[in-house]
């Protein structure tokens, strides 16, 4: 009893902090002006990038940074794995989604970071295109849009930098306005 209380008051910033990354993929903006589809694929898509983001600026702040950003990853997984079972989806089928979404996670984190070594925004904005808007992209149909999402990233990091990390470790996470970009 004892345990699952230090355990739940120990990870009470991580669910503050999944809950912020959650409330801030959900802005309708995105969905209104940046043209990401409102649907599960585009809400997973928004939600992993939120999660890129405030793991990348927790990524090399030392040891509890680790396991904040640890958790924070399980938490959503464990998030995904519920919601699925709500939809009635069973143990196999939620094993196999799961490992997808995981692939995928790693994917497309690997691909944002490597889009943010570029000078300019062009590599974050083909990766964001290829994963948030999909078959869409191909034709190039949403290259405005993905520039917009490519700049917002950027932003996002510069406003997490600004944040002192014990803060953020405490699930204090400040936003930008995704309309502002």
């Amino acid at each position: 009893m004892l345990f699952n209380f230090l355990q739940r008051r120990r990870l009470k910033p991580v669910y503050a902090a999944y809950a912020s990354v959650v409330e801030q993929a959900r802005q309708p903006v995105f969905y209104l002006d940046y043209k990401v589809k409102d649907s599960a694929e585009g809400r997973f898509e928004l939600i992993v990038l939120h999660c890129f983001c405030l793991l990348k600026r927790l990524d090399g702040n030392g040891a509890h940074a680790k396991h904040f950003s640890q958790a924070l990853f399980d938490l959503f997984f464990e998030d995904m794995d519920q919601s699925m079972r709500e939809l009635g989806i069973g143990d196999e089928g939620v094993r196999r989604r799961i490992r997808k979404m995981s692939e995928s996670f790693y994917g497309h984190s690997l691909a944002y970071a490597e889009g943010l070594k570029a000078p300019d925004d062009t590599r974050l904005a083909d990766a964001l295109a290829k994963n948030v808007y999909a078959d869409e992209a191909l034709s190039g149909a949403f290259a405005k849009e993905a520039s917009a999402l490519a700049a917002y990233v950027r932003g996002v990091l510069k406003q997490l930098a600004g944040q002192e990390i014990k803060s953020l470790l405490k699930g204090e996470i400040v936003w930008p306005q995704p309309d502002a970009f």
